[in-house]
């Protein structure tokens, strides 16, 4: 399994994801694993159901998991938004 983790989710992280499964057969440290299924999971910590359909589309797997400094994450990003 390979996994692309973002705390807020962009259909660009979809497009990485794809890139790596694709990547993982042919990379040359991973020749014993040669063969085996690739599974891509995309991890966010915030819902988007267009990414997480998406993601479906492509042939991921969407996984939501909502850290316990989440709160504290999306003040701090609020806070440097109002900033610039």
């Amino acid at each position: 399994m390979i996994v692309e983790a973002k705390m807020i989710a962009q259909v660009a992280a979809i497009s990485q994801l794809t890139l790596y499964c694709r990547l993982f057969p042919k990379t040359p440290e991973f020749e014993a694993l040669k063969g085996e299924p690739t599974i891509g999971l995309l991890l966010s910590a915030r819902y988007d159901p267009d990414v997480e359909e998406m993601c479906k589309d492509a042939g991921h797997i969407y996984e939501v998991y909502v850290p316990s400094f989440m709160e504290e994450f999306e003040r701090v990003l609020a806070e440097t938004k109002r900033r610039h």
